[in-house]
């Protein structure tokens, strides 16, 4: 297969991202004490984070960002004319971000994709009926589900309670533990399908 290698969307003639999911940075001048020095180029090695996404540290005029790579991937190779706001690996490995494996996706989808319906659908049968799942979200990606947000807490080591603000939507609760958090639902009358709490605002 061959690798083709665009640019990094807001990094151009910084860095550029692979088909393949490789990073590497470019030859370019860096500023340092007062004087600019050569930098080469070189392939960017990516950190495994405790999600099981593979990031990376991009720098540009002295501020350090950790990126995605599925993302960066995503912006330089798939058009989004839809304006999806999640990415979704087809094969369900997180690490596999060749540009084959991708495609852009809305929540919904993306936590009905391949097993993971069949993991929610599980997980909801052993609560109490009154329990409600909840997705966690950072930078528009779904990292984790959980069957309450007491579980959420357990696991995450996040206030429950921040964590049940956000998902019911109380005022300067936005976030907690940097995350964003929605309530999942069982669709009336179609057992095992799920929409978000959004879906739910938008029909009432």
């Amino acid at each position: 297969m061959t690798e083709i290698w665009k640019p990094v969307q807001n990094y151009e003639g910084l860095y550029e991202v692979s088909s393949l999911g490789g990073l590497r940075s470019l030859d370019h001048e860096t500023l340092r004490v007062r004087k600019y020095e050569h930098k080469p180029g070189r392939i960017l090695l990516p950190h495994l984070n405790p999600n099981g996404y593979l990031q990376v540290s991009l720098c540009n005029k002295g501020k350090k960002v950790m990126k995605y790579i599925h993302r960066l991937v995503a912006q330089a190779f798939l058009p989004n004319p839809s304006h999806l706001p999640q990415i979704n690996h087809k094969d369900e490995n997180k690490t596999n971000n060749a540009v084959e494996n991708l495609e852009w996706c809305d929540c919904r989808y993306n936590v009905n994709y391949g097993s993971a319906k069949a993991r929610i659908s599980q997980s909801h049968k052993e609560l109490k009926k009154n329990s409600r799942p909840v997705v966690q979200i950072k930078d528009g990606e779904t990292i984790a589900t959980f069957g309450n947000c007491a579980i959420a807490g357990r696991e995450t080591g996040i206030d429950a309670s921040a964590i049940t603000k956000v998902c019911l939507g109380r005022k300067r609760f936005k976030t907690a533990g940097g995350y964003v958090w929605r309530f999942l639902y069982p669709r009336p009358k179609a057992e095992g399908d799920w929409i978000t709490l959004d879906d739910l605002l938008a029909q009432s």
